[in-house]
C-alpha cells in the first residue's frame, strides 16, 4: 500500500507546546524547546535540546476520532546523554513513536496515540 502524499499544512517545523499523558490526562509542559518537522518524502525528524531525532512516517489515508491517521515508524536518535532532559525526553520520543492520528487546526498541530497520549505543537 502507498501512503498518501504528505499534506501541505502538516509538512514544515512544529514546535512542541504540551504532552498529555495518562490517558490526556496529566499535562506536562516542556521545560526545553522540542522541534519536530515533517517532510515531503515520508520521515519526520527534530531536535529535543539534546538529541537529533528522525523516523519514516505514513499516512494511512484513513479518518479516525481523533483525526487522520499516521504512524511513525521507529525512531532513531543520536545518543548524547544529557541528565536533565533525559525523563522528558524518553516520554516524548515513546509517545511520538506511538502516534496513530494527528489533526491541524491553523498553526495548531496534535498528534494523538490509541492510549490517548497527546502531543500539541505551534508552528
Amino acid at each position: 500500500m502507498v501512503s498518501p502524499a504528505m499534506p501541505e499544512d502538516l509538512t514544515g517545523n512544529w514546535t512542541l507546546t504540551e504532552m498529555r499523558t495518562r490517558g490526556g490526562a496529566a499535562i506536562v509542559t516542556p521545560t526545553s524547546v522540542i522541534s519536530l518537522r515533517f517532510d515531503g518524502d515520508g520521515t519526520l525528524s527534530g531536535y529535543d535540546e539534546c538529541n537529533n531525532y528522525f523516523a519514516p512516517v505514513t499516512l494511512t489515508g484513513r479518518t479516525i476520532p481523533d483525526g487522520s491517521g499516521i504512524t511513525v515508524g521507529s525512531v532513531g536518535s543520536t545518543k548524547k546523554y544529557c541528565a536533565t532532559l533525559a525523563d522528558q525526553e524518553q516520554q516524548y520520543l515513546n509517545i511520538l513513536g506511538k502516534t496513530s492520528a494527528y489533526a491541524i487546526d491553523a498553526t495548531r498541530l496534535t498528534l494523538t496515540t490509541t492510549t490517548r497520549d497527546v502531543l500539541i505543537f505551534r508552528r
